[in-house]
């Protein structure tokens, strides 16, 4: 690629030249208007070397207001060039982009299925199985809690609690005495260290 050096004053010759030659072939009366001011243009001296204007500084210049001139530089590329350095950027601004936009196509894929990026809680714990035994029924809360006290000391019902419940039979109401849940493998063991034989608490066995 090679650079050319412009200076400005061949701008100015340029852009009095523009207005000139796009009037051309506007239904002008004189065919030869058009080399008559190609002629006026190459007449006008625009010299290529920055030191004439250097070396005669102008008013403005030489008052501060305005910097020395200098060349200005235009690279010319063939078509190829322009392509790779067009290719150049893209790459760039891809590789930059791409976390980001991968990012977001991920929030919005799990927006659109429903999902969440929270961790799912943990399931609660699955109750213990096993059933409620009852062991009696009493004529009173005390009657029941005396019953529960004389067994409870027994290796097969170590780490129950007595359970309480209030229900009315024909009329006369009665405390039953259970406990639970228990599971089934030890329903019998249970039974027998109550000392209770009868249908309900085999029932639960």
């Amino acid at each position: 690629m090679t650079p050319i050096r412009f200076n400005r004053p061949a701008f100015v010759a340029l852009g009095l030249a523009l207005p000139l030659l796009a009037a051309c072939g506007q239904g002008e009366p004189d065919p030869h208007r058009f080399e008559k001011m190609a002629r006026l243009v190459a007449d006008i001296e625009a010299p290529l070397d920055p030191a004439l204007y250097n070396d005669a500084p102008s008013p403005s210049r030489t008052a501060g207001l305005r910097p020395a001139m200098s060349p200005l530089q235009v690279e010319l590329m063939t078509p190829h060039e322009l392509w790779d350095a067009r290719d150049g950027v893209v790459r760039e601004a891809v590789v930059e982009t791409a976390p980001v936009l991968m990012e977001q196509a991920a929030v919005a894929t799990a927006g659109r299925l429903g999902l969440s990026s929270e961790p799912e809680p943990a399931s609660p714990p699955a109750a213990s199985e096993g059933r409620v035994i009852q062991l009696g029924a009493y004529a009173s809360e005390r009657e029941a809690r005396l019953a529960w006290a004389r067994v409870a000391d027994r290796e097969a019902l170590a780490g129950f609690s007595p359970i309480l419940q209030v229900a009315e039979v024909n009329g006369r109401r009665w405390v039953r005495l259970r406990i639970g849940p228990v599971p089934t493998e030890r329903a019998g063991a249970v039974c027998a260290a109550a000392g209770v034989d009868d249908p309900w608490c085999r029932a639960a066995a």
